[in-house]
């Protein structure tokens, strides 16, 4: 969500705040700040929904808000993916270091 750096009674926005609303699960955070940015920025989030409220207040002190759902679904190619932890120099890994299970 991209707010309007001004209101419609001309007078600037002074400050954003992003609220996690208490029916958004647990897991799943806001990211270094950004709460209070026009930009959300979340991390962590697993299945689910989560409701967000976005309130801003102008320069004259007005206050209004908006709400933002965002659903995560679950991804169908999960049991499809593979973690893969190399305990050596990613700069110098080669081709060659690979194994295969041909």
């Amino acid at each position: 969500m991209s707010p309007a750096a001004y209101g419609h009674d001309g007078f600037g926005i002074s400050q954003y705040k992003w609220i996690k609303s208490d029916s958004s699960p647990a897991i799943g955070g806001m990211v270094g700040g950004s709460d209070s940015e026009p930009f959300l920025m979340v991390s962590n989030l697993i299945n689910g929904t989560y409701n967000f409220t976005l309130m801003v207040t102008n320069s004259n002190g007005k206050i209004n808000t908006d709400n933002v759902t965002v659903t995560v679904k679950e991804d169908p190619y999960e049991r499809l993916m593979v973690e893969v932890y190399v305990d050596t120099d990613m700069y110098s890994f080669t081709e060659a270091d690979l194994v295969r299970g041909d």
